[in-house]
């Protein structure tokens, strides 16, 4: 219900009392949201890492032993700071 409300009841410190003295709902809502999203992501993870672990390995995608197929890139030697080197 916070989308049909009063900017106002949104915004004021203290408006209803199950937000305290010093919280707004925009506040809760953030936090909320904050904490949820951190919970959600450790349970995606937790559940990914117990699939991967329940996959029988000739399900899993095999590595090649041999050379990488995807070439690596060399790195660019770096600069020094008059930019001679």
């Amino acid at each position: 219900r916070a989308i049909t409300m009063p900017e106002a009841d949104l915004l004021s410190v203290g408006r209803f009392a199950w937000c305290g003295k010093t919280w707004s709902v925009a506040k809760h809502i953030r936090a909320n949201t904050a904490a949820h999203d951190r919970w959600a992501s450790k349970h995606f993870q937790r559940t990914l890492r117990a699939l991967a672990k329940a996959t029988p390995e000739s399900k899993k995608p095999s590595v090649s032993s041999g050379a990488s197929t995807i070439p690596r890139r060399s790195r660019k030697p770096k600069r020094s700071a008059r930019g001679l080197k």
